[in-house]
């Protein structure tokens, strides 16, 4: 297992270039406590946050003037308080949800845009997957806090340990790969493999290019990679079977793949001779652990 010393492609140009706008760190990223450059929120004790105290004190109203609004849940359907939320395509925005779980973007280019929230809840890395999601603005306000995107919690978390691991997870799930090769990316500390399936009605529909989902998957520690074309060598079980002569592939949640080309990252698949399953071909795995969609299509006629 390697640990990645840089951020990613799309962090550092977050930073660096003039058409993405960065805000300030969230709350919980200053180091406002008695211990000095240690950056966390352990031993706190001034500011309260800003979903702190009482309700009536919160700040729930939208700005005077917004491009995009979006809203984050738990599993559970609580808000998703004080997260920030990345709105990235060409140009990138940052803002924190509020005591509501909505996020409003006050402006945006006509562009697609990747939306997912840029940390795991509270930096625990092993636990929290991200909901991943495209998004079109094209000149029109856009308001989707009625259908709220929900950040999956992982189960059936194990660290991935050494050489050759294989992991057969409650939805039927079954993970291969060389832990050895695995880079985790910047933040955690330690290599952990958890998975959730994500129910039908909380399906990603943006940058599916035509593809539909049979079945999904979030995993954590999100965005660890695999170099080697191995990868992780996946097999999706089927809850039915496919009808003939159906194509499938795995589209993989990918921040620098989607921010450039709008759509999730296309791998390919072998549907089983009976058509209840399908997995990554050998020496074709998926690249990175992130959102992996089982997804189907049927061939255009003539």
């Amino acid at each position: 297992m390697r640990h990645a010393t840089t951020l990613s492609l799309a962090s550092l140009l977050a930073l660096i270039l003039p058409s993405c706008v960065v805000l300030d760190d969230p709350d919980w990223m200053d180091d406002d406590d008695d211990v000095t450059d240690d950056d966390d929120t352990a031993n706190d004790d001034d500011d309260e946050g800003p979903c702190d105290g009482d309700p009536s004190t919160w700040d729930l109203d939208p700005p005077a003037e917004w491009d995009v609004a979006a809203s984050f849940v738990l599993p559970n359907g609580d808000p998703v308080q004080d997260l920030m939320i990345t709105l990235c395509g060409t140009s990138c925005y940052n803002e924190p949800t509020n005591c509501d779980g909505v996020v409003y973007f006050p402006f945006a280019e006509d562009d697609d845009y990747v939306i997912e929230p840029l940390f795991a809840i509270d930096l625990e890395f092993d636990k929290w997957a991200r909901s991943y999601d495209f998004v079109t603005y094209s000149g029109t306000q856009i308001d989707i806090t009625s259908t709220p995107f929900t950040v999956p919690s992982v189960e059936e978390i194990e660290p991935i340990g050494t050489g050759e691991v294989e992991r057969t997870f409650a939805s039927g799930l079954e993970v291969s790969f060389n832990a050895d090769d695995v880079e985790l990316p910047f933040g955690p500390d330690v290599g952990t493999l958890g998975v959730v399936e994500i129910p039908p009605e909380r399906h990603p529909t943006g940058g599916l290019l035509g593809w539909t989902p049979v079945r999904v998957w979030a995993t954590a520690v999100w965005e660890m990679e695999i170099e080697e074309p191995e990868g992780f060598q996946v097999v999706a079980p089927l809850t039915q079977a496919l009808p003939e002569g159906a194509e499938v592939t795995w589209l993989v949640a990918h921040y620098d793949y989607g921010i450039v080309e709008g759509s999730f990252e296309v791998f390919p698949a072998e549907l089983s001779q009976d058509r209840m399953s399908m997995r990554t071909p050998a020496g074709q795995g998926i690249d990175r652990a992130t959102m992996w969609i089982a997804a189907m299509r049927m061939p255009a006629d003539g």
